[in-house]
């Protein structure tokens, strides 16, 4: 079903469940999910709410979709979902009920499984660890790991703002450093070794790419995973390749029409998202800019619409960041995770040491992986 599919990459889409089951996933007041209709070709929003279940039609009315017999009308239903999220608005004025928590039964499940990553060895891209790090991925929740990868995000907008002086060379460096191993760490499961886990983790990464940009509207993080994805080094691997011709069809869609798109549209725009006040930038990309020994590798309109962005940013950034910690009040931090995106690991994992590394052994890194992925 052509509907189902662009539901697919949200997390309170959860297909073909019936009520019965529905109710049994929502445990808490303000748990809710999507699901297909048992009855319809419509789809059935299910909220758990002052310890009841409510179940609500979603039907489509033409071009537009409705909610039960409500009078507002959307032309989507991601963005009917978002609308009474965001709105903070009542589902129906006789259950009362709100849209706070999304509740997906694959995450639930993962949730069970307890992660446990490999200890690494001395050893440079270790291809049987490189295994059981794709296991690790795999199983891993998305939603949880979109945000652990938003609060390591902070790192780069927690520092003095005079990281933006040419002091700040540095640390700007540092960071710089920090996202590089992060992101070729990540590449190294999407390129190398065993192709059908390789796919599995390129779709966890797509999924978790979605929940950066559409459901926690994290600007960092979901850069940080585009960079990934439009490298060349992932771009040109064999394993990229026959994904894009493999099974995976709704997230090679999602990846090429909404991602991608996406990621373009925030480069070149000066408005990230519709509330603007409450993002953080892409401040590696500012950070690099800064560092830079020549400017012809950037495009001059984007490099002053990032600058902008960044001083305008830091100068509000108490308030960015209460706007983002506010996104995490109830966010389950876990050892695992944070293991998986900690910079000694990745060093470590890469280049068989944990302590810092110079910008020049990512380029040879590159000449070697780009031979490994071949």
């Amino acid at each position: 079903m052509k509907n189902q599919e662009s539901l697919d990459s949200y997390i309170w889409f959860n297909g073909k469940i019936d009520r019965l089951d529905a109710e049994k996933l929502l445990e808490n007041d303000g748990d809710y999910m999507v699901r297909s209709s048992s009855s319809s070709s419509n789809f059935a929003l299910t909220v758990r709410w002052n310890d009841n279940s409510f179940h609500f039609i979603i039907i489509k009315q033409g071009l537009n979709w409705i909610l039960d017999d409500d009078e507002l009308k959307f032309k989507s239903i991601p963005s009917l979902i978002e609308y009474y999220v965001k709105m903070k608005k009542q589902v129906s004025k006789l259950s009362q009920a709100l849209l706070i928590n999304p509740v997906n039964v694959l995450n639930i499940q993962s949730n069970s499984r307890k992660i446990i990553l490999p200890v690494l060895k001395n050893k440079a891209i270790d291809l049987a660890t490189l295994e059981a790090i794709k296991n690790e991925i795999i199983a891993m929740d998305t939603f949880r790991l979109a945000n652990h990868i938003m609060e390591s995000e902070l790192v780069y907008f927690q520092t003095k703002d005079d990281i933006l002086l040419p002091s700040g060379h540095q640390r700007r460096n540092e960071f710089i450093l920090r996202d590089l191993a992060l992101r070729y760490f990540l590449g190294c499961g999407c390129i190398l070794g065993n192709k059908t886990k390789s796919h599995q983790v390129i779709d966890k990464l797509i999924c978790t790419a979605c929940e950066l940009y559409q459901t926690l509207k994290s600007v960092p993080g979901f850069c940080m995973l585009m960079r990934v994805f439009s490298s060349n080094l992932v771009q040109h691997s064999v394993a990229f390749k026959t994904f894009k011709s493999s099974d995976f069809t709704s997230a090679t869609v999602t990846l090429e029409h909404v991602l991608f798109p996406a990621y373009k549209s925030i480069k070149s725009s000066d408005h990230l998202f519709n509330n603007p006040s409450d993002q953080i930038p892409d401040l590696i990309t500012c950070y690099q800019i800064l560092n830079s020994e020549s400017l012809d590798e950037f495009d001059i309109d984007e490099m002053a619409l990032i600058l902008t962005q960044t001083r305008c940013a830091f100068r509000d950034r108490e308030n960015r960041l209460m706007a983002i910690r506010s996104k995490l009040t109830n966010f389950e931090r876990t050892k695992s995770f944070q293991h998986l995106l900690s910079t000694k690991y990745h060093f470590k994992f890469l280049f068989g040491q944990s302590s810092m590394i110079t910008l020049d052994r990512f380029g040879l890194l590159d000449k070697t992986l780009k031979c490994m992925s071949q």
